[in-house]
């Protein structure tokens, strides 16, 4: 097993990283999950009149049709309580309140123009993907 992505250093000693059970998606592995009718799964638009990549707004990069009032259709990991990301001390520290970011829907970089391989950090969350809601961390345990 691969050594988890540190997403966010909290203090000396504690991390949040990536949930090795579910490989960060938040979804319960072997769940059932229907595919965003708009993207077919693919979590990038192709914006034809400016030829470039950009995040499918339907279900904000995650690639699963969005249900009843933005829920998704899909069954959280156990381990992570559907965050994506645990403390690296276990799961008991669970980061449940950070949501993907408005910028890049999760995905973590700037839509690379159409025809190019490289893409930038998303500038918005420096790359991770998620933006704490005002600037504030809390850990549930």
């Amino acid at each position: 097993m691969q050594p988890a992505a540190v997403i966010e250093v909290l203090a000396p000693g504690r991390s949040i990283v990536a949930c090795a059970f579910c490989g960060a998606t938040g979804t319960e592995p072997g769940a059932p999950t229907a595919v965003c009718s708009v993207c077919s799964g693919s979590r990038q638009l192709l914006v034809q009149h400016a030829d470039m990549l950009r995040v499918c707004a339907l279900c904000s990069a995650t690639g699963h049709k969005p249900a009843a009032r933005g829920m998704f259709t899909r069954q959280p990991c156990t381990e992570c309580r559907g965050a994506g990301c645990i403390s690296q001390a276990g799961a008991t520290h669970v980061l449940d309140f950070r949501q993907r970011c408005q910028r890049c829907g999760g995905v973590g970089s700037e839509p690379a123009e159409f025809g190019y391989t490289k893409t930038r950090p998303c500038g918005a969350c420096a790359g991770s993907g998620t933006a704490p809601p005002g600037g504030h961390i809390r850990i549930l345990t």
